[in-house]
């Protein structure tokens, strides 16, 4: 009886990864860009994304031009002004999104689905993709905006540590500067230049659809159709270089008129198809990415009161994008909690985690794994996700079964793979109290 209990158990938890997360459909459009479509009818509604590989990486000397770009799509096109583009979503109800990262530019949209709002909020969007005209006087209010926008950056020490620590990670490659450039660079920046960025970066070469809600599959090919069928052909955008470790380790202390200490601690990461990405991600969890239950939590705040926040992350992109352990607190706790950090991180990379850990942390993400699915908005950010970054298209059917073959060994392994010849980087920006002394830039 027990025996037969268990192979019904185990039956039903085989048949619980049978069942496809989300059925992923995929094809190319008439012009031959790649298109991923869900279907959902859990709302009424239809969610599309636009990528182009067209993030602030590829602004080359020109920092800030991709997030400029970017936000001045919806500032005219041909056939329409700024004033009467809002004005027609506003009748449609229908949403634009616009977002530049460092690796991707996107634009989005959410309509209803009435067959006259559908038509009208697909051509709306087909006009500020293929057709933005990019106006001298938004030009000049959008450039000021993003100016302003890195003075507010500038008073903020977490955005200046971050500011730092990628500039010191990746020294003169893409990933170095922020999203919204400098001051100087954002100034020098003239509208041929973003003319010449949208001509060369939103292109049918270079560009995703991505597409999730209540239509058929037919009406989905007919409208990614529309959506695209202005685009220049261009070309693919360039292969980003690889970024590479640092040949040593380097703390940088940066003045700041702060009560508060910002600390950020970390080292290159890896891409999503490194064979380690799941030890290490599980890893990370149980390390800092835990929140309450983590290590790092319950040793720096927890059981010591040394910091307001403290956390570890993965920012995945394109090329290694940096592992980083964060943390603020008071000026007088800052070196105790910097040291303490740097303890905890390498003794997790000596010894790695308990078994009482793992089987905590797999509990956790596999409950909350369908989370992740349960809006239009969640699947189209994760799907969006799957198809830029190539992913395969049963990676979300496979994602629990990797996470739960994941020993201790192998995250302890992983980490130390990790730490091996790719030193630290150390930024602390408030009250100097450890390494070199430098000015905000």
């Amino acid at each position: 009886m027990n025996r037969l209990l268990t192979i019904i158990l185990l039956c039903c938890f085989s048949s619980s990864y049978a069942k496809p997360v989300l059925n992923i459909q995929r094809w190319q459009t008439d012009n031959h860009i790649p298109v991923y479509f869900v279907a959902s009818q859990s709302v009424p509604m239809l969610d599309v994304n636009v990528m182009f590989h067209a993030g602030s990486a590829y602004d080359g000397k020109q920092a800030g031009l991709a997030a400029l770009t970017n936000g001045l799509l919806d500032t005219g096109t041909k056939d329409y002004t700024e004033e009467t583009l809002a004005k027609a979503f506003s009748g449609t109800a229908g949403i634009l999104g616009l977002g530049a990262s460092r690796d991707s530019a996107s634009v989005s949209l959410r309509t209803l689905l009435q067959p006259k709002i559908l038509t009208k909020n697909i051509a709306l969007l087909n006009q500020v993709l293929t057709q933005p005209v990019f106006p001298e006087k938004p030009f000049a209010r959008v450039k000021a905006q993003q100016r302003q926008a890195i003075l507010h950056q500038k008073q903020q020490p977490g955005a200046t540590a971050a500011k730092a620590f990628y500039k010191t990670l990746y020294g003169n490659l893409p990933y170095a500067h922020s999203t919204l450039g400098n001051t100087t660079s954002v100034n020098n920046l003239h509208l041929s230049d973003v003319r010449d960025f949208y001509q060369r970066y939103y292109t049918q070469q270079n560009a995703l659809i991505i597409m999730v809600g209540d239509v058929s599959t037919q009406q989905a090919r007919s409208l990614a159709n529309t959506i695209s069928q202005h685009l220049n052909k261009g070309k693919a955008a360039p292969k980003l270089p690889t970024s590479t470790p640092l040949k040593h380790a380097i703390t940088k202390t940066i003045d700041f008129p702060s009560k508060q200490t910002h600390i950020l601690l970390g080292r290159l990461g890896v891409t999503r198809d490194n064979p380690d990405y799941f030890p290490l991600m599980l890893g990370n969890y149980i390390l800092g990415g835990g929140s309450f239950s983590s290590r790092l939590f319950k040793i720096i705040r927890e059981k010591n009161g040394l910091a307001y926040s403290v956390y570890s992350t993965f920012v995945k992109l394109q090329q290694a994008g940096p592992f980083i352990i964060k943390l603020q607190t008071r000026d007088q706790k800052a070196k105790q909690a910097y040291e303490m950090s740097l303890k905890t991180l390498k003794t997790f990379t000596t010894v790695g985690p308990t078994k009482k850990e793992l089987s905590l942390a797999k509990q956790y993400i596999n409950g909350s794994f369908p989370l992740a699915f349960s809006s239009n908005a969640g699947i189209l950010a994760n799907l969006s996700a799957m198809a830029f970054y190539q992913l395969p298209l049963d990676y979300f059917d496979t994602y629990r079964q990797r996470i739960n073959a994941v020993s201790t060994s192998d995250i302890t392994q992983a980490y130390r793979i990790l730490a091996r010849d790719n030193p630290l980087v150390t930024i602390i920006v408030g009250t100097p109290f450890n390494g070199q002394q430098n000015k905000p830039s």
